[in-house]
């Protein structure tokens, strides 16, 4: 990861296009502040079909620490994703098997690294990378329907306080919640 000395990517967005649940085409400019701040980090498949990006070019040291540095330095709030200040590292768990028959085993197994170092990790909600999404946390109902209390139990861990912004904002853009997926942000149901 960069982010030690740029940010993360979404740091670096200057302009993006996508299609709108009423199937317009918007630019930074006609989404407006709010939209273009959701899509970056806040699980862009929740607000549209992101169609370009434009990133700021950064010239690439040859050697970049996951946290800290500049990544620290920017705002909980300034995207969605707010995993900043006093992180230190990342850690993503995967397991994987070639038998059926290995898939106990080998799940009982990351269980119980997972559970070894849960000591070592965020507190208060433990936090989690929406880009390394863990099912195991909770999922949207198949319909479409999920309420703000049931996808809060993911939304906080993925994206602390900045949760409630981004229901707000999809709620407002997408009120039929058009776009969704396992664990994407949903509507305040009427």
């Amino acid at each position: 990861m960069l982010s030690r000395k740029f940010g993360t990517a979404a740091d670096n967005i200057i302009d993006a296009k996508l299609i709108d649940a009423n199937g317009k085409i918007l630019d930074r400019e006609s989404m407006g502040e709010d939209h273009f701040w959701a899509i970056r980090g806040g699980g862009g498949t929740s607000f549209g079909l992101i169609i370009s990006w434009k990133v700021k070019l950064l010239d690439i040291p040859e050697k970049f620490s996951p946290y800290g540095g500049k990544l620290s330095e920017i705002s909980e709030s300034e995207t969605p994703f707010p995993h900043r200040a006093g992180n230190i590292f990342m850690i993503e768990y995967a397991v994987y098997w070639i038998k059926m028959e290995d898939s106990k085993r080998s799940i009982d197994w990351s269980q119980k690294i997972y559970r070894f170092l849960g000591k070592y990790v965020s507190k208060s909600p433990r936090a989690a990378y929406f880009n390394c999404r863990d099912l195991d946390l909770g999922m949207n109902n198949i319909n479409g329907n999920t309420s703000y209390e049931q996808a809060r139990v993911w939304g906080v861990k993925y994206f602390k306080n900045n949760f409630d912004r981004l229901v707000k904002i999809k709620t407002k853009i997408d009120p039929t919640n058009l776009f969704r997926n396992e664990q994407s942000i949903p509507p305040l149901l009427s």
